[in-house]
């Protein structure tokens, strides 16, 4: 993330209007000052939606790659990447921003939170599964992936705004830093 610039994200007097995005939740917001917020990205991978001509955004906190054929109407469309991702999708759509070729996807997290030397490693590296398996669904679903915060070792806070589309990602005892778009402005 070094050569990413840190701003001032937020206009002044602006008032803001948080809301969390949980494990296995997806959430839509359209109006300046609504924030979407996915605190706690380990292995977890945080993805967002925008379409910036309508500054309508959605975000998704993806648990795990595959649903495996779990019943889509009982669990959280949120928890598996396969089912996230055309939801994102159907809620964008809902609102309005039905052109894909408009809409824009950054994706943060997908660390390797355990060290488990070389037994199994590559079968216990949940956050590279959960990231391949998001960049799969995107690219299947012809969605263009612009920037992304992902792997490492640490956890991070991803911050999605309505309105500009700007995308944040902090990680664990770093500054909040811009990821997309790098038109916005950057504070000194």
């Amino acid at each position: 993330m070094n050569s990413r610039r840190r701003l001032s994200i937020v206009p002044a007097g602006e008032e803001l209007r948080e809301q969390h995005v949980r494990i296995g939740e997806i959430k839509v917001a359209r109006r300046q000052g609504d924030v979407l917020t996915a605190i706690g990205l380990g292995s977890c991978i945080g993805v967002a939606i925008a379409d910036q001509q309508q500054g309508i955004v959605a975000m998704a906190h993806v648990f795990l790659p595959y649903s495996s054929g779990r019943d889509p109407g009982i669990v959280p469309h949120g928890k598996y990447a396969d089912l996230a991702i055309p939801r994102l999708l159907e809620l964008m759509a809902g609102n309005g921003c039905n052109n894909r070729a408009r809409l824009s996807a950054v994706v943060v997290g997908g660390a390797r939170m355990f060290d488990i030397g070389n037994m199994g490693a590559q079968s216990l590296d949940v956050g590279a599964r959960n990231l391949q398996a998001v960049l799969e669904q995107l690219e299947r679903h012809g969605v263009r992936v612009v920037s992304s915060a992902t792997g490492g070792t640490r956890g991070r806070t991803m911050r999605l705004y309505a309105g500009s589309c700007a995308t944040t990602a902090q990680e664990v005892t770093e500054s909040e830093e811009l990821i997309w778009p790098q038109s916005l402005r950057v504070a000194a």
